[in-house]
C-alpha cells in the first residue's frame, strides 16, 4: 500500500509533524527556535563527530524528534547539489525512524542562492515512487 504524503507549509510548533529534518551547511547558523539550538548545541557538546552523520536528536517541540542532515564540507569542486543530497538523506533517514508528517526546514547559503529550493526538490525526489513499465515482448 502507497503511502501519501501532504506539501504544505508549516512551523516549528505544529502538532501534527512528528519529526523535523534540518538541512544546513553551518551548525552554527542563526536559529529563531530555542529548543534547536539547545539539542544541537548538546549534541555538539556531547559527540566530536557530531555532523559528520545524520543525526536523530530528541526536541522539546511538539515534534519529538530532530532529524539533522549535514550538507558535506563544501569545497571549491562542491555545487548546490550537496544540498539536495543531504535532505534526500535526511528524509529517507526520517522515514526508516518511523516519522510519517515531517517538517522539513530550508537551509539559505550565500554561496548558492538557490538551496533551499534544491533542498526542498532533492527531498520530494526522495520521497517520489519510481514506477518502471515493463515491455514484454513476446
Amino acid at each position: 500500500m502507497p503511502v501519501t504524503y501532504e506539501l504544505r507549509a508549516g512551523n516549528l510548533s505544529d502538532a501534527i509533524n512528528d519529526g523535523i529534518v534540518y538541512v544546513t551547511s553551518k551548525f552554527t547558523a542563526k536559529l529563531e527556535s530555542d529548543a534547536l539550538k539547545t539539542a544541537i548545541s548538546t549534541a555538539i557538546a556531547l559527540d566530536n563527530a557530531f555532523g559528520s552523520n545524520i543525526s536523530i536528536l530528541p526536541v522539546n517541540l511538539p515534534a519529538k524528534r530532530l532529524i539533522f542532515s549535514p550538507v558535506a564540507i563544501l569545497t571549491d569542486y562542491d555545487d548546490v547539489r550537496s544540498f539536495s543530497e543531504a535532505a534526500a538523506a535526511g528524509i529517507k533517514r526520517a522515514i526508516s525512524a518511523g516519522v510519517k508528517s515531517p517538517l522539513l526546514v530550508l537551509p539559505s547559503s550565500t554561496i548558492f542562492p538557490k538551496a533551499d529550493l534544491v533542498t526542498l526538490l532533492g527531498a520530494l525526489e526522495a520521497l517520489s515512487v519510481v514506477r518502471r513499465p515493463y515491455i514484454f515482448f513476446l
